[in-house]
């Protein structure tokens, strides 16, 4: 008897361990894995850079760059470091894996300004404060399956610019001049951010929110309504109602 309950207790340790085991690959495997930093800190004319990324989710990724300027390298390990030879705003992607378990991408943009320890440094800092995107659109409210187009500006900028989006609706496409076009199938409410950046190393971020409403198709249609009342002359003449 004592053997019995031995075997069955070491039997339910192993299948409570199978169990955490699986829970724990399935949670692994479902998760949504985030880079970071989501916005790298602003880097600055003739002065060392070094930034780390990392992936929430993957405990040792492997990394590689794409769209990295000259004067920055990317390591294996998720290090972007160098000394900027020219002011910019700069789109690179960030490709991540685990050993080809997980994998993915995402883009990020790093400014480079002017360097703070020149004597154009308060003026810099001024012209960061003063760039602004705007968006042309006089109103967000759309239906669903409507031709979506919005052109964001950025004021106070410096060409060339390079714009960035994140977290744009699906059917909805966004180029390096501002412009987001497309559609949107199902309605609800979207919320996205868009940045940009110019020549100077500025930056501005904003965010939007689109409210899309169910489409509601309405035919056009023509019908009669005869007179009913014996006071109405039976030669009255129909009248005719369009919808």
């Amino acid at each position: 008897m004592d053997f019995d309950m031995k075997m069955y207790n070491k039997m339910f340790k192993y299948l409570t361990l199978l169990l955490l085991l699986s829970a724990n690959l399935h949670l692994a495997h479902s998760q949504d894995f985030f880079v970071t930093p989501e916005y790298p800190p602003t880097a600055f004319y003739q002065q060392y850079y070094e930034l780390r990324y990392r992936v929430r989710g993957i405990t040792y990724p492997t990394f590689t760059f794409t769209n990295l300027p000259s004067f920055f390298t990317g390591t294996a390990d998720g290090v972007v470091s160098g000394t900027p030879n020219i002011t910019g705003t700069f789109k690179i992607t960030i490709n991540y894996s685990d050993n080809g378990t997980n994998s993915g991408s995402t883009v990020a943009v790093i400014n480079i300004a002017d360097s703070p320890n020149t004597a154009a440094s308060k003026a810099q800092a001024q012209a960061v404060a003063n760039l602004i995107i705007q968006a042309a659109a006089d109103t967000w409210i759309y239906r669903s399956g409507d031709a979506i187009s919005i052109q964001l500006n950025g004021n106070n900028a410096v060409a060339p610019v390079t714009w960035n989006y994140k977290n744009l609706p699906a059917g909805l496409t966004g180029d390096n001049k501002g412009l987001i076009k497309g559609a949107i199938s199902a309605d609800g409410s979207y919320s996205f951010s868009a940045s940009c950046g110019d020549a100077k190393g500025q930056s501005a971020q904003s965010f939007y929110t689109l409210n899309v409403q169910p489409g509601t198709l309405i035919k056009s249609s023509s019908f009669f309504i005869q007179p009913t009342t014996s006071s109405l002359s039976q030669t009255a003449p129909s009248q005719l109602f369009t919808i």
